[in-house]
């Protein structure tokens, strides 16, 4: 079942299936890459301490609108807020993308990119 592909939803969802287990890895997910969402030198983190929870439920809320969202990562040393978004079903991330990028968000025009799965940060990964 090594590279298979499955029908859920009305959408094809990329499966790469370990043949022994039938385990679903995870390198047939694919990932949205969100930046310039905000400047993050001018947040005052001790007036919103929630920041990085607000943050990351907004994100959250706006891409499961267009999907499946496996896991999302806001990369917190990044000055711009990167953030990474994983779905399951590629068309699914497609639309999000196109949907985001050159978005304004808090006054700012992002730029949404799609990039295969093996690209996430090794040091992020949920698993």
């Amino acid at each position: 079942h090594c590279g298979a592909r499955r029908r859920e939803a009305g959408h094809e969802r990329l499966t790469d299936e370990d043949e022994t287990t039938g385990a679903v890895r995870h390198s047939a997910w694919v990932v949205v890459v969100l930046r310039g969402l905000c400047d993050l030198r001018l947040v005052d983190f001790q007036a919103w301490p929630e920041f990085w929870e607000d943050m990351h439920e907004d994100l959250l809320k706006e891409s499961r609108l267009f999907g499946d969202v496996a896991h999302l990562w806001i990369n917190q040393s990044d000055s711009m807020g990167e953030t990474w978004v994983r779905f399951a079903i590629p068309a699914e991330a497609q639309a999000f993308q196109q949907r985001m990028n050159n978005r304004f968000f808090a006054g700012r025009r992002i730029t949404a990119e799609i990039f295969p799965s093996s690209d996430w940060p090794s040091h992020a990964l949920p698993w």
